[in-house]
């Protein structure tokens, strides 16, 4: 049977159709519409994710569920991504080498946007480098100072040679010298003697050959003993050359960046360390090299270049990740 009270509150079709005019809309179509950025009906759960976000120190979470397609995630991103806008910006941070440990490179910080201008003038240093080395070696300056130092070598050596040829033509022996060898030569009237011409001597005059050549081998011995030493100095002297050159060089080159970058200690350090390390590397990788080519650039870029870590927009806010 019926019942009276449920048929008093049956709702016809039309009473559940909210009717509309087409004339009271301001558009044709919703394709003119902005995209609704908020969320329908829920007032509480926005005031949460305000008030957890609001919340400065760590500990505190938000945890946002809800049906599929309600735009939860879109709202809390685009509310985050706002607030992250009104925050500081992080910190660049860079690699850069630890010539001492390769393995363990070494991290700087730079403000906020920078990072990209300090790999953009280290690249520049390093154009700077190639158009620099190694024609500083060919200047006249230079040269002079480098043969300054292989005439004494030279003059010492060959004063050396002066006393013992003296002493051979004393003995009838010539000394005969190239490059790598220094031999002696019994003569005979000024000219000196082959195998077979030797041979034919008396046996007397060959031993008193023998004897004289082993007494001016001694004396040669004996006047070369500082060889090695006089290598190590003009070694050394040339070293130290080479060093001021490279220094005088790159003062100009380095000079900016240190003025730049001066209130960065970390960067700073690692311009100091670039000049100590360019020492070795001009002479080893750039004095012989007769054009700087791809090869070389690439070998200075491993060396010095650094590698971005995390850049960030100057402005840009705190990241949203």
């Amino acid at each position: 049977m019926p019942d009276p009270v449920a048929a008093g509150l049956r709702l016809a079709p039309d009473a559940l159709t909210r009717p509309f005019a087409p004339e009271q809309f301001n558009f044709t179509s919703t394709d003119d519409l902005e995209p609704f950025r908020g969320v329908l009906g829920q007032e509480r759960a926005v005031e949460a994710l305000q008030f957890g976000v609001a919340m400065p120190r760590p500990g505190y979470n938000v945890f946002v569920m809800g049906e599929p397609g309600t735009g939860r995630f879109s709202f809390v991103k685009r509310y985050l991504q706002a607030e992250a806008k009104r925050l500081e910006t992080p910190a660049d941070q860079v690699y850069v080498n630890h010539f001492d440990e390769p393995r363990e490179p070494r991290a700087l910080e730079l403000p906020a946007g920078t990072a990209g201008a300090f790999i953009a003038d280290i690249n520049s240093l390093i154009d700077n480098l190639l158009a620099t080395f190694p024609a500083v070696f060919e200047h006249p300056s230079y040269q002079q100072k480098k043969s300054a130092i292989d005439r004494t070598f030279n003059k010492r050596y060959d004063q050396a040679l002066d006393v013992i040829e003296r002493l051979s033509l004393e003995k009838n022996v010539a000394l005969y010298r190239d490059s790598s060898n220094i031999a002696f030569t019994p003569m005979l009237d000024g000219k000196a003697l082959d195998e077979a011409e030797f041979a034919q001597l008396p046996e007397a005059e060959r031993e008193r050959f023998h004897a004289d050549i082993a007494m001016l081998e001694e004396r040669l011995n004996e006047e070369l003993a500082s060889l090695p030493q006089w290598k190590r100095e003009s070694s050394n002297q040339l070293r130290q050359l080479n060093e001021e050159t490279i220094t005088v060089a790159l003062q100009p080159l380095l000079a900016p960046l240190s003025e730049k970058y001066a209130e960065n200690a970390g960067v700073c350090g690692y311009l100091q360390a670039v000049q100590v390390n360019l020492l070795k590397t001009v002479v080893d990788q750039l004095v012989e090299v007769e054009k700087a080519d791809a090869q070389t650039r690439k070998l200075l870029e491993e060396q010095y270049c650094p590698s971005l870590v995390v850049g960030h927009h100057a402005n840009g806010g705190a990241p949203v990740v």
